[in-house]
């Protein structure tokens, strides 16, 4: 439709990626419009505020799950992106230096199920991505925290 399109227009003039466009305009975006019986001229958003969401997305400054939550936050508060994100406190953990320690610590928390996964049991893993998900709200950067977590897991004791 004309008003979505001219949202895709806007959007498209500040972030060079159109499927990912393509995929939070009919995604997300439409959920909550037609969660709420609006059309795209109608959103509480602006294009430029959707834009600025992408763009904290695509920069990797918070997570595609994170995101999601900042756009209804966005949708109810009349929030931009930015003030969203200092508000909820949603940054992604994106350093070594900020996971490593939260993976350790779990790790001398849980000596038994480190023990039995060096021991072969190989689905222990999936435990210990969850505590380290849970100690950091979902705030980890995925796949540094898988890379960081195997390097851990395998290092010899």
């Amino acid at each position: 439709n004309r008003p979505m399109a001219e949202h895709l227009d806007t959007i498209s003039q500040q972030i060079k990626e159109p499927q990912i466009i393509a995929n939070w305009l009919l995604g997300p975006i439409s959920a909550l419009a037609n969660k709420h019986y609006l059309g795209f001229n109608q959103l509480p958003i602006t294009a430029q505020q959707i834009s600025e969401l992408l763009n904290e997305l695509n920069s990797g400054s918070i997570s595609s799950k994170m995101a999601k939550e900042i756009l209804e936050h966005m949708w109810d508060g009349g929030k931009s992106a930015a003030e969203v994100i200092a508000d909820k406190g949603f940054k992604q953990l994106n350093s070594t230096d900020d996971i490593k320690p939260i993976l350790m610590d779990i790790l001398n928390k849980h000596p038994q199920q480190l023990a039995d996964y060096r021991a072969g049991k190989q689905k222990l893993f999936g435990f210990f991505v969850g505590q380290a998900m849970k100690a950091t709200k979902g705030q980890a950067n995925p796949d540094l925290l898988n890379t960081l977590l195997k390097e851990l897991l395998n290092a010899e004791s």
